[in-house]
């Protein structure tokens, strides 16, 4: 799991799901200690 910032100046959440594919969720942040913050706790325990 890695946080990327896109061009459109926006952090992207990319990890991979039950097959293996990468997966990205938008973090709609542009702030990276925000977009920290407000990724689902839920994709935390996965990895």
């Amino acid at each position: 799991m890695f946080l990327s910032k896109r061009p459109n100046g926006i952090y992207y959440l990319y990890y991979h799901d039950c097959n293996g594919n990468r997966q990205k969720i938008s973090t709609r942040s542009p702030n990276k200690s925000d977009a920290l913050m407000t990724c689902p706790y839920n994709l935390w325990q996965m990895t």
